[in-house]
């Protein structure tokens, strides 16, 4: 069976960053597999790794090169000369906009097209409802709201639509001892820096957990921020007037911050609103204790106090009270690190995931 996924770019987002864990997978599942990005990624050193791993377990890729709002013609024509000749049995989309362009590129074509919601937010309802509705031949959604809106909101009747949960690698390594580690407490939060990812509420919860809760006593707190984006300047001013910069780091884009994760305690996902966060998933498969805002379909991987912790009513008081709780209960955080990464291990391993994807590809052929 021949494969190809489209993503936006070779970029540090959940969508590409499962893209990519699939096609890996697959192709250890004998299939034969590519993986294109329509444009370039803004990170030239984070899009080589990621290149440089496809390649290394030898998945195609290939880069349309398109610019923002310019060279659709040309772009059309290239996405059919690459159809053409790597003549793929599945083409299998992540994202509207994408879905929108290659199903223009391949319109009077018979391919065979998946698209992958990712988020509760529908960008484009009009196009989905009066366009691709029609021309794609199949939509997944990533979680049971997801689904929902597919099938009430959208329209699309449920034998276009099926449910696969986002799935994570789930590794054998030993995970190092938090225990015997200083006692400094390690926080981490991964995402955009944007308004969807509101890390302004992480940071107000810490100068709210710095204020209430300890005052002039020691604050045993480390807060690391990894990502990249438009709100960047102003969450540094945001430490500044909070007077945090010895607690909260801006950390960048690092390609390997999955594997760095299991040296911290908790991470703490700020939202207002999100799809099936993959970042969720792959600090529970690390043994880190997750708070999340209670958004989208985090609520299907939370179980509340019994794997991760959910903020009832999104706030940064809320945050700064249940880490504040935590960082107390030494035993409960053990508990809710153990349960979380025991679920992830049952339900949301990227094995099981390219599976039923797999399983899907192939009742489309027939």
């Amino acid at each position: 069976m021949r494969v190809v996924h489209i993503i936006s770019s070779y970029s540090p987002g959940g969508a590409e960053t499962l893209a990519r864990d699939l096609c890996i997978e697959m192709k250890k599942n004998g299939l034969e597999i590519e993986l294109w990005a329509l444009a370039t990624g803004k990170d030239d050193a984070f899009e080589r790794k990621f290149i440089k791993l496809l390649n290394e377990n030898k998945v195609g890729t290939y880069c349309f090169l398109k610019r923002p709002n310019k060279d659709r013609v040309r772009t059309y024509l290239k996405i059919r000369q690459k159809i053409d000749s790597f003549k793929p049995d599945i083409i299998h989309v992540h994202g509207e906009e994408l879905a929108f362009h290659v199903c223009l590129a391949t319109l009077f074509r018979n391919n065979i097209i998946i698209q992958t919601i990712h988020n509760n937010r529908i960008q484009y309802p009009i196009i989905q409802t009066l366009f691709l509705k029609y021309k794609l031949d199949h939509f997944i959604a990533i979680s049971k709201s997801v689904y929902k809106i597919l099938n009430f909101r959208l329209k699309i009747p449920e034998k276009k639509i099926s449910l696969i949960y986002n799935g994570v690698p789930i590794s054998g390594n030993r995970l190092i001892d938090k225990n015997a580690r200083d006692k400094k407490i390690y926080i981490i939060n991964i995402g955009r820096l944007s308004e969807q990812k509101d890390q302004a509420k992480l940071i107000k919860s810490i100068y709210i957990l710095k204020e209430r809760f300890y005052g002039r006593k020691e604050f045993p707190f480390e807060v690391h921020i990894y990502g990249v984006g438009e709100l960047k300047n102003h969450l540094i001013e945001k430490i500044k007037e909070y007077e945090l910069e010895k607690y909260i780091f801006l950390k960048g884009v690092d390609y390997d911050v999955s594997e760095k994760l299991k040296k911290y305690d908790l991470f703490i996902l700020s939202s207002k609103w999100e799809g099936f966060p993959l970042s969720i998933l792959e600090a529970m498969a690390k043994k880190v204790v997750v708070i999340s805002t209670n958004v989208g379909s985090v609520s299907e991987i939370i179980d509340d106090q019994i794997n991760g912790i959910l903020i009832k009513n999104n706030s940064a008081e809320e945050i700064a009270e249940k880490v504040h709780f935590l960082s107390n209960k030494l035993f409960l955080l053990n508990k809710l690190a153990e349960n979380g990464y025991q679920k992830v291990k049952s339900k949301y391993d990227i094995r099981r995931c390219a599976s039923e994807h797999i399983k899907l590809y192939t009742k489309l052929i027939k």
